[in-house]
């Protein structure tokens, strides 16, 4: 038998979907400041059976001691695993200078590189003045100073990232530190009616 849709149902269902278009469009709005929030947590779930491991098996006094000592901890792994990456990249680094420096000396009879800068500039004083002079020149400034802007704008999301990772670690702290108490207690926030729904 088809189930007959009264008022109260339309409207009571219509409510359903307006809170869900409103809780979309809330989380949608405040994304930049709750995936800072959801990493941490993430990062929170990874770490504490390390910081529970540090504290309990290792008896390192207090919550924040050992939060501290895991971090330090996982900063030594990343940073001997870069140990192993970074030098041989500097390795060919320096031998590309290497070259570089030899075919200098070898092309100019000089290892001063501001000397032979010198001596190309005043070779070619005159050519460089008629240059900056010219069209040519502005038009590579107005073409130039685009991409500087692009690379200001570059330059400050390296630092809003910067500060959001901060933000990210700062929260992952606060959470390790009540743990225990904020997964017994989140499901707290839902309705005693809908609570066994997110237990599942």
């Amino acid at each position: 038998m088809p189930q007959v849709i009264t008022f109260d149902k339309f409207i009571r269902w219509s409510l359903m979907a307006l809170a869900a278009v409103a809780v979309f469009l809330i989380i949608k709005g405040l994304s930049e400041v709750l995936l800072p929030f959801f990493i941490a947590w993430f990062l929170a779930y990874l770490l504490y059976p390390i910081v529970k491991f540090v504290q309990y098996k290792l008896h390192v006094p207090g919550r924040a001691i050992s939060i501290i000592v895991t971090l330090a901890f996982v900063v030594a792994i990343i940073t001997a695993i870069f140990m192993f990456i970074i030098p041989p990249m500097l390795d060919q680094v320096d031998r590309f200078t290497h070259i570089i420096n030899r075919y200098v000396h070898e092309t100019a009879h000089t290892s001063n590189i501001a000397t032979i800068i010198q001596r190309w500039i005043l070779e070619n004083q005159e050519q460089i003045e008629k240059y900056l002079k010219s069209p040519d020149f502005t038009n590579t400034i107005k073409t130039a100073m685009p991409k500087l802007f692009s690379v200001i704008g570059q330059t400050a999301s390296i630092v809003i990232s910067i500060i959001a990772s901060v933000i990210t670690l700062l929260y992952m702290f606060f959470i390790l530190l009540d743990y225990e108490t904020l997964t017994e207690n989140w499901i707290k926030i839902f309705p005693k009616n809908v609570r066994p729904f997110w237990l599942v």
